[in-house]
């Protein structure tokens, strides 16, 4: 699930198909390295000056995003944050240009040797494949107190998904973040900002061109334990309805769209054989009743080692599990293969279930106004049970009855 999000986020950044290095430090970056920096805490190690994200979308879906990004040094401790990042789906996108610099006493620092940016995958732990990557550069062995690091890149792709999300969180102090959102003139949009510090995010244009800065954002030292949610200062989703002509964008304005298109992406994947028919049975055996039957089929599957495998991602299938009996051949799956197989063993001996996407960022709502499968990284099984079982994670729903959430 984790891969999805960094597909349908629109600030998934495409591939390299080359790196262009630009002659010369750009204006606007030699423009952030002369802003003086405001009273900080003692010990901040670095100030964002400028992180700027400018995305494109063009009449036949092909978008573009620019990246302007400029953080001073301020201390040893902050050489760590001279550091540039671009993410991309492998196959499906493509890097137009990327460098970066380093500025000290307002003239680039002119390197005895090209930095390259060095390509590398953006599995998380469990993933032994995916085609979520990234690209960096470091410049944090070289800068200095008082030096600007800085990057430009820019990305061209496809809009696969009718939406785009951006969020303004950080450790590090700055002095604005913007977004701009340009559309063309016959694509509309909807807007819709949540967070603690939202009033503070200011907004100017409109249809087509929109943009949205937070002027200031402050230090937030870390801290064991921090839930990401505790650096959100605000949050913008964004609805966008291309015309009608426009294809290969996938296009969800309800709950009930997004329901459909997941149940598509389900659809022959929680399957059965012999096999798998004979393993429910068989770990049921002297289950005296559903809940024994759930419980011992749930410890197993459990159990299966935790393994993903993430291909396809711009087809949507971060949210299609792999048919259950492979997963039970194999004996190993990612959240959503093992919820899928709980199911179908469940199916095996009477009990009926459900997938479905979950929320389990530390804290984190979702948004009731945004049906979007970006708002959603985890993958359960909600169980159907009768009024003899009584567990706290049941949940009386007026549609499906009671259902047991099983992680």
């Amino acid at each position: 699930m984790n891969a999805l999000l960094r597909l349908v986020g629109t600030f998934v950044m495409p591939a390299f198909a080359a790196v262009s290095l630009l002659a010369a430090p750009p204006e606007w970056l030699l423009n952030a390295a002369k802003l003086p920096a405001p009273a900080l805490p003692a010990g901040t190690p670095a100030i964002v000056l400028r992180d700027e994200m400018v995305e494109t979308v063009q009449p036949d879906g092909a978008e573009t995003i620019v990246h302007r990004y400029a953080v001073r040094i301020l201390n040893r401790s902050g050489r760590e944050h001279a550091v540039g990042r671009v993410a991309y789906t492998d196959k499906e996108d493509k890097v137009e240009s990327a460098a970066a610099w380093l500025i000290r006493g307002g003239q680039e620092v002119r390197l005895p040797q090209r930095r390259d940016w060095v390509d590398v995958s953006a599995a998380g732990a469990g993933v032994v494949f995916t085609e979520a990557r990234a690209r960096v550069v470091s410049y944090s062995d070289l800068a200095l107190d008082g030096d600007v690091f800085g990057y430009e890149t820019r990305t061209s792709g496809r809009l696969q998904f009718a939406e785009t999300l951006y969020e303004w969180s950080s450790v590090l102090p700055s002095l604005a973040r913007r977004f701009t959102l340009q559309l063309p003139p016959d694509w509309r949009g909807e807007p819709s900002l949540s967070g603690p510090n939202v009033g503070a995010v200011v907004s100017s244009g409109g249809a087509p061109r929109w943009v949205w800065e937070l002027p200031s954002q402050p230090y937030r030292p870390e801290e064991p334990e921090t839930a990401e949610l505790a650096r959100v200062d605000a949050r913008l989703y964004f609805r966008i309805t291309p015309p009608a002509s426009v294809g290969k964008t996938t296009r969800v304005s309800s709950w009930a769209e997004l329901r459909d298109w997941a149940l598509r992406l389900q659809e022959g994947q929680c399957d059965t054989d012999p096999a798998l028919a004979a393993k429910a049975r068989e770990l049921t055996t002297g289950c005296a009743d559903p809940l024994a039957k759930i419980r011992a089929l749930s410890r197993y599957v459990q159990n299966l080692r935790y393994v993903a495998i993430d291909r396809d991602l711009a087809k949507g299938y971060g949210c299609r599990p792999r048919k259950a009996t492979a997963v039970l051949a194999r004996g190993w799956g990612d959240c959503k293969d093992k919820s899928n197989l709980l199911r179908a063993m469940l199916r095996e001996v009477g009990v009926e279930s459900f997938l479905t996407i979950a929320q389990t960022s530390g804290g984190e709502a979702v948004n009731e106004a945004w049906p979007s499968a970006a708002q959603f990284n985890h993958a359960i099984l909600a169980i159907r049970v009768d009024a003899a079982i009584e567990l706290p994670a049941i949940v009386e729903t007026p549609r499906w009855g009671r259902l047991l959430f099983f992680d």
